[in-house]
């Protein structure tokens, strides 16, 4: 079938509405989590009835994994222009690097805070989700670490996949602090700090004449 202006408005229309129902959805589940939000109230603040949202997604559980993929496809992107390396000991800023980009949107932190916690429960729709995505983390991480340890910039007993999930045990913790302190406190520089010590840890004592040789990647301080 051809496609016409009216079949293309039509599309135009729908990708809005999903985008606003994505939006208003992931506004609920920052303040009434999974289990308290619900698909009408969503529905009536986005102007439309049940059946209409659920035309656009199925299921309450449909609607959590997509606001939640949306929200991870845009910082990936988001961390994928910013550029930063990725091995060596430079890898230790880009975990600060995301969270300086968190400072700026308390809402996304909440709604991430809150929904992790819940998905420890067996019985939550987006358990595995969060499991992949931790998983994930810590693996990429770890990669950047040995790379590290290949190149001589980092000690050759770190415990690099150790070390990857106290680098975000340590992110998400500060940052359900600085929730629960209503903000009031500097993240960033507290994360920076945090990892600026674990540098020193780490590092070889030849690390610095490793990255000015260009044997391996430059140390940059994001911040």
């Amino acid at each position: 079938m051809a496609d016409t202006p009216k079949r293309r408005g039509r599309y135009a229309v729908g990708v809005a509405r999903r985008a606003q129902i994505i939006e208003t959805a992931a506004r609920h589940f920052a303040r009434y989590g999974y289990g308290r939000s619900s698909i009408g109230r969503v529905a009536r603040e986005v102007g439309i009835s049940e059946a209409g949202l659920l035309h656009h997604f199925a299921s309450k559980e449909e609607l959590l994994l997509a606001v939640l993929e949306q929200i991870e496809a845009a910082d990936r992107a988001a961390l994928a222009a910013a550029d930063l390396p990725t091995t060596g000991l430079a890898c230790l800023d880009l975990l600060p690097w995301v969270v300086d980009h968190n400072v700026d949107r308390p809402g996304v932190v909440r709604l991430f805070v809150l929904l992790s916690a819940e998905a420890t429960g067996e019985d939550h729709p987006a358990r595995a989700w969060f499991a992949a995505r931790y998983q994930r983390l810590v693996a990429e991480t770890a990669a950047g670490l040995r790379a590290g340890i290949a190149s001589g910039e980092i000690r050759a007993d770190v415990d690099c996949a150790g070390l990857a999930r106290e680098l975000a045990a340590v992110s998400d913790g500060l940052q359900t602090q600085w929730l629960l302190a209503g903000c009031a406190f500097d993240l960033a520089a507290s994360y920076r700090g945090y990892v600026a010590r674990v540098r020193d840890q780490i590092a070889t004592p030849t690390s610095g004449m490793v990255a000015a040789n260009g044997s391996a990647a430059a140390v940059a301080t994001v911040g």
